[in-house]
Order: C-alpha cells, then structure tokens, then sequence
C-alpha cells in the first residue's frame, strides 16, 4: 500500500474511500487508475500471522479460479507492508 499525497493506492487501485464495517474485513471504495472503473477492496486485519496468512493467500488463489455468475470474482489480491491480506472484487453500486 503507497500513500500518494492524502489517498492511498494498493498496486492499480486507488482508495477512495471507506465503507461500511462488515464481519471480519475493511472495505474500501477503490478506484482503477487504469480503466477509471469501480472496485471494492476489503483488508483482513484479523489475519496477522505467517500460517494464518498463508491458508489464507491459498484459499483466494482457488476462489480466483470460481466462475459463477452469483459470486464476484476476486480481481486482485496482495499483502500490505504489514503483512494484512487485501483482495479486490468489482463493484455493485
């Protein structure tokens, strides 16, 4: 995650800004820099430790892989510089 001047940007995404609380994950508005199009990116703090973080990166790698038309797809995923997992799906409205 890279701060540019008061937002904040994960890899394409810009962090608009932030959402509604839910379960256990962060969700953040996120701007495309790219195509300008609409995303939601939610950062996992309750996931914070090596094992945990590593069942966790493998489980988004396999739901990467889902296609069905009732489940968004996971578009993106990284670590933050303290080791939070994060993912991106599209947006809604």
């Amino acid at each position: 995650m890279v701060q540019t001047s008061d937002r904040v940007s994960l890899g394409p995404y810009l962090l608009t800004k932030p959402l509604e609380a839910n379960g256990g994950a962060e969700g953040y508005l996120a701007l495309h820099q790219a195509d300008h199009s609409n995303h939601v990116a939610y950062r996992f703090a309750a996931v914070y430790n090596k094992p945990g973080i590593r069942r966790f990166v493998n489980a988004v790698r396999l739901c990467q892989e889902i296609r069905h038309e009732h489940l968004l797809p996971i578009e993106y995923h990284t670590l933050d510089a303290q080791g939070h997992p994060w993912i991106v799906c599209p947006y809604t409205g």
